[in-house]
């Protein structure tokens, strides 16, 4: 008795159909998509500008170009083993399955100068199609242009940028996201957030937010102890330097203080910085308060309490690099 699933019927292939706009009759090669549509173009261009095309035509190129990745070497096997040639409809070289119709318009009016120059920032939709074609082709032109443009677009978002970062291995976003997920509130983040930047990014991202928050709760509610100065001599005398230095610390006596700005969860750690840079000791001796405020400095001999939180924040950013 036959099973259900050998009653299955095969889904046709779809029509070939002819691409309205890439379609060139003086094209030099023929190509098409799994959903049908065929494409005709400078088969030159294709090979100067895509490592894939390059690699399918057996053309060498320059060494900096020739790194492919696993994925595109298995395509342009698979492509090859198809035995076709390229040269009619008949015989259009057949594209790897993930290569979409859409996908494919975009990366080809970019790589032959269709789009039109405009002050007018790109569609995101554009750039991100770009972006992912050019990484699994190998077109370093197209991941340049769709990499800058999207770092100054103004949709996109820091999970988004995160997800291309980590999907299509532009390295110098991921710690550029991950700072600016470190300043979101984590109620802020949406389940679709949460989707794009996946359960370990997200899960990171938890910790991370957890750890910084209680090294800034331990630093907020723990003044660091007073280094005093040679000069500060007597009980009295240094008693009244600590009492200050904690008043000041502390936001007693209507000044801000440094608490404020280490509970502050939407300033980087960074600012900081310039939260120390005004912060001000008024009463201790000269020799304590400097002492104190270098104390808190940070240099390539000494980290300081403050900096201990970009550095949490960076052996997070060197486990996501990792698992790219």
């Amino acid at each position: 008795m036959a099973t259900e699933s050998s009653l299955e019927v095969p889904k046709p292939k779809p029509i070939p159909v002819r691409h309205s706009n890439l379609y060139w009759e003086d094209g030099s090669i023929v190509f098409k998509t799994t959903c049908g549509t065929v494409y005709k173009v400078m088969r030159q261009v294709l090979a100067m500008k895509s490592g894939y095309f390059a690699g399918l035509f057996d053309i060498p190129r320059p060494s900096e170009h020739q790194t492919l990745k696993g994925e595109c070497v298995k395509a342009i096997a698979a492509a090859k083993a198809a035995g076709l040639d390229g040269t009619t409809d008949e015989t259009a070289l057949e594209l790897p399955d993930n290569v979409i119709s859409s996908d494919m318009d975009h990366l080809l009016a970019f790589l032959f100068n269709l789009v039109p120059w405009s002050m007018e920032e790109p569609p995101l939709e554009r750039l991100i199609a770009i972006l992912r074609l050019s990484h699994f082709l190998n077109v370093e032109t197209g991941t340049l242009y769709a990499t800058h443009n999207l770092s100054l677009h103004t949709l996109l978002t820091a999970p988004m940028r995160l997800y291309l970062a980590m999907k299509f291995d532009v390295d110098e976003w991921v710690g550029i996201a991950f700072k600016a997920l470190m300043r979101w509130s984590l109620l802020t983040i949406s389940e679709n957030d949460e989707q794009l930047l996946g359960r370990s990014a997200y899960r990171l991202l938890v910790k991370t937010h957890t750890a910084v928050q209680e090294h800034r709760t331990n630093l907020a509610f723990h003044a660091p102890p007073v280094i005093h100065d040679p000069t500060c001599t007597g009980i009295y005398s240094q008693r009244e330097c600590t009492r200050l230095w904690e008043d000041a610390w502390f936001g007693r006596k209507a000044t801000p203080g440094m608490v404020a700005a280490l509970l502050d969860q939407c300033l980087p750690g960074e600012a900081l910085y310039s939260a120390l840079d005004k912060f001000q000791v008024y009463g201790m001796c000269d020799g304590c308060r400097v002492l104190m405020l270098s104390s808190l400095e940070d240099t390539p001999e000494k980290g300081s309490a403050i900096k201990q939180e970009d550095v949490i924040i960076g052996r997070a950013i060197s486990l996501l690099l990792k698992t790219m």
